[in-house]
């Protein structure tokens, strides 16, 4: 009976466990590179993300 509990209680906290899903709709995501023959230089400003934590 005790095994039958420890094996529910983990199934039950297992669901709980879920992440939550962060979005951005607008961001701005930059670069740049100094190299001996040129600077390499990005910008994106339309941006979308989501982070799973």
């Amino acid at each position: 009976m005790r095994h039958l509990i420890v094996v529910f209680s983990l199934i039950i906290l297992g669901f709980q466990a879920n992440g939550q899903l962060y979005m951005a709709q607008n961001g701005e995501v930059s670069f740049f590179s100094k190299t001996p023959l040129e600077d390499i230089d990005a910008l994106n400003k339309q941006v979308g993300s989501i982070i799973n934590t």
